[in-house]
């Protein structure tokens, strides 16, 4: 590429730190990646690669996560607070309020921390309460309750009286309802299963991006997988299986999408995008 050596030197020597930290501390490089997002890709391609190589990616959780992602158990990211939309510093203040001692219940969380109603909208949606209250379509129709049911003292020092919690009965979130409220408040989506369960708004045969190179040239196949890149006229499909390149100069309706197309040398032509149903740009 006609680099100087010292141009080339840094970049071989990043290159080889890189392979060696995937090789011998993968879990620890994909939290590293996801805790700078200062990478080429986005967050969602650190994911899934994560994904490939077996390591769970875990949604945050008040009782567990810290402010940034952080290996968590075995061969597992646990994300961080930072993620949740809508959160910002009220994340750090959350962190400090839990120490050492973690949330026993809903009432619990509220009285230490007191959050603010977009706080704790964007913690429900990305599911970070499912440890004190798992039914999150209670959370999400209390919120104004909720957010004020501990107050905080008053100018003269004083405390209102704290009033009662109530949740209504109510019928959980379906899972599709889950993700797309999930991916509103990270915007990431972690469950590959309820992503496999997809099927395509045409009537083609559904291929993973891994299985488009073994595939006959000609045939029209569609793929969902998020649009990790885009430059060049090309475009950058990621889904938890690989990437694939293919050519297109059209407008990305979404971050994932659904793109259909023919098989050509190992990638898609003719190639068209739909956004994924129930899944909304964050």
């Amino acid at each position: 590429y006609a680099f100087n050596r010292a141009h080339s030197a840094a970049y071989g020597h990043l290159a080889m730190a890189a392979v060696f930290l995937k090789a011998h501390w993968p879990a620890q490089l994909c939290a590293a990646q996801l805790t700078t997002r200062m990478g080429y890709y986005p967050p969602q391609t650190y994911v899934n690669e994560a994904v490939r190589l077996g390591i769970s990616v875990l949604p945050p959780c008040v009782n567990k996560s810290a402010v940034a992602p952080r290996v968590g158990g075995e061969n597992a990211i646990r994300l961080g607070l930072d993620y949740v939309k809508g959160l910002g510093a009220e994340g750090s203040r959350l962190v400090a309020v839990r120490g050492g001692q973690q949330f026993g219940s809903l009432r619990d969380l509220l009285s230490r921390w007191q959050p603010s109603e977009a706080a704790l909208r964007g913690l429900v949606q990305a599911g970070a309460l499912d440890c004190l209250e798992p039914n999150r379509r209670k959370l999400l129709a209390a919120l104004p309750l909720l957010a004020t049911a501990f107050p905080e003292e008053d100018l003269l020092g004083q405390v209102q009286e704290t009033r009662e919690l109530w949740l209504p009965d109510l019928p959980d979130l379906s899972p599709d309802q889950k993700a797309a409220a999930a991916f509103a408040s990270l915007g990431l989506i972690l469950n590959r299963d309820w992503l496999e369960q997809r099927q395509p708004p045409w009537d083609l045969t559904r291929v993973q991006a891994a299985d488009i190179s073994k595939l006959p040239p000609g045939r029209p196949v569609a793929v969902v997988a998020a649009v990790a890149n885009r430059r060049y006229g090309k475009i950058t499909l990621d889904d938890f299986s690989t990437q694939v390149q293919v050519k297109y100069d059209g407008p990305v309706p979404a971050f994932w999408v659904w793109a259909r197309g023919r098989v050509a040398q190992g990638s898609l032509e003719e190639v068209e995008l739909r956004p994924l149903e129930g899944v909304l740009a964050r």
